[in-house]
């Protein structure tokens, strides 16, 4: 019995990741099942749509997707499916520690102590 009961949490867990049960809407039981099915579907249609497409977007994206183009033309969906990303951003660069010394210590080295002191100036400034 636990096994089984066990089954329906994961299950349940699935389908609040994946299918965006939140909460339900109706507290009968035909409520309940009405909604869990209408999400499988839309989650299979929205997986059907991703693998037909081979679109690289999340299926999050997909149905944000679907969502703006409902009421307009096919075609409009079809090219948000196939635009390229506009974001030119390639994340929050990374600093190195040890390289960041490096470059510090290059630049004492080649320019003396007084750059280095303007430096520490301008800085006490900004603090």
């Amino acid at each position: 019995m636990y096994r089984k009961r066990w089954q329906i949490e994961l299950f349940f867990k699935w389908a609040k990741q994946h299918l965006q049960i939140k909460k339900f809407y109706g507290q009968s039981e035909r409520a309940v099942y009405n909604q869990i099915w209408i999400a499988l579907i839309t989650y299979c249609l929205l997986r059907l749509l991703q693998q037909r497409t081979k679109s690289p977007h999340t299926l999050f994206r997909l149905l944000q997707h679907v969502r703006d183009t409902l009421f307009k033309p096919l075609l409009d969906l079809i090219q948000l499916l196939h635009r390229k990303p506009t974001r030119t951003s390639r994340g929050r660069r990374r600093v190195d520690p040890e390289e960041e010394f490096r470059q510090f210590v290059k630049q004492l080295e080649e320019e003396g102590m007084e750059s280095i002191e303007g430096l520490y100036a301008d800085v006490m400034e900004v603090i």
